[in-house]
């Protein structure tokens, strides 16, 4: 187990920062029954803080405790697929990783945001167990077509883990949303592994 890291936690506590942090913009509030869910363009106003970069002071994360939890540094590849659509291939590197927390009693908590240069998005953090969870904060962009998921925003999302351990996790995230083109399901599979700083 990894010692616990002070100051490498990073500012995407929900999975909607996430996609904050990154410049774009989330919509408050949503009718999912008759609206799609675009991604507003990055607003310039003083009330939105600009991306964090690396040299960024980080932000604690209300859900690991860096005080108390094991913490490593994890990078991984998940594959996007939209229903009706397309796919998007997103990875977190070492050079921008993700989290992976392991508290006293060996729970395991996730905070994982993969992109790629399009400015795609999926974003995963909470618990992580074998098993189905549905309290996971997923968050999926597709920045081509503006469309964004997000189980924050009232988006149903369940993540079956297939394996959660501290060397990897495995698992898929199932998402629905409705948009003014109809029904849309996205299936993200995801490997998450260590990586070193």
């Amino acid at each position: 187990m990894g010692l616990p890291r002070r100051g490498l936690i990073f500012a995407a506590g929900a999975a909607s920062l996430a996609l904050a942090g990154a410049g774009i913009g989330v919509a408050a509030t949503h009718d999912s029954s008759t609206t799609p869910h675009a991604a507003a363009s990055p607003s310039s106003s003083p009330s939105q803080a600009p991306p964090a970069s690396p040299t960024d002071t980080p932000v604690p994360s209300p859900l690991i405790n860096d005080q108390t939890d094991a913490v490593d540094n994890v990078g991984g590849t998940a594959l996007v697929q939209f229903t009706p659509g397309s796919h998007l291939n997103v990875a977190a590197t070492a050079e921008s990783p993700g989290q992976l927390a392991i508290d006293p009693n060996g729970r395991i908590t996730l905070q994982v945001t993969m992109t790629n240069a399009a400015g795609d998005v999926f974003s995963i953090a909470g618990p992580a167990a074998v098993g189905t969870e549905t309290t996971d904060q997923v968050s999926v962009l597709d920045a081509g077509k503006g469309l964004t998921l997000d189980s924050t925003q009232g988006d149903s999302c369940t993540v079956t883990f297939n394996r959660a351990a501290e060397s990897g996790v495995q698992g898929t995230a199932h998402c629905a949303t409705q948009t003014q083109g109809g029904a849309v399901t996205v299936t993200v599979p995801f490997r998450l592994f260590l990586v070193a700083t």
